[in-house]
């Protein structure tokens, strides 16, 4: 063979080499492409909640709060329970006793 006959047929062997490794090697699909990058969210939406707990609040309504508890008085002289810093954004919410 001449040596350009040679370099030819190493070509081929090296683009048949290469094509039968990329048909092994099993091709990405769309929901492991998906599972493995990570979501884009606000920013202010992937930061975390802070703890607390969950409150009955007097409306009937539940609410996430994680400041204290306090009893303030109210004008009928009778103290009620009232949690503080709920989310979202309220300061105090009465509760339900």
């Amino acid at each position: 063979m001449t040596p350009d006959t040679e370099d030819i047929l190493m070509a081929v062997l090296v683009f048949l080499i290469l094509l039968g490794i990329l048909l092994v090697i099993p091709p990405l699909s769309e929901a492991s492409v998906t599972m493995k990058s990570s979501p884009r969210l606000d920013p202010v939406l992937a930061q975390d909640a802070p703890k607390g707990r969950w409150y009955l609040a007097a409306s009937g309504r539940a609410v996430h709060c994680y400041g204290p508890v306090v009893k303030i008085g109210e004008l009928d002289g009778l103290p009620h329970l009232y949690a503080t810093r709920c989310l979202p954004g309220s300061g105090t919410i009465k509760l339900h006793e």
